[in-house]
């Protein structure tokens, strides 16, 4: 699990709500692998 900054709370709440939008950004993540998403509150 990637945890996030707090400042992006809002737009995961969004992107969440949606669960095929979800499942498609978490496998976009996966792809990237990018460090800053992978920053600890």
């Amino acid at each position: 699990m990637y945890l996030t900054p707090l400042n992006y709370d809002r737009f995961f709440k969004n992107v969440f709500s949606d669960p095929k939008i979800a499942k498609k950004f978490l496998e976009l993540i996966n792809q990237l692998d990018t460090p800053l998403l992978d920053t600890p509150l």
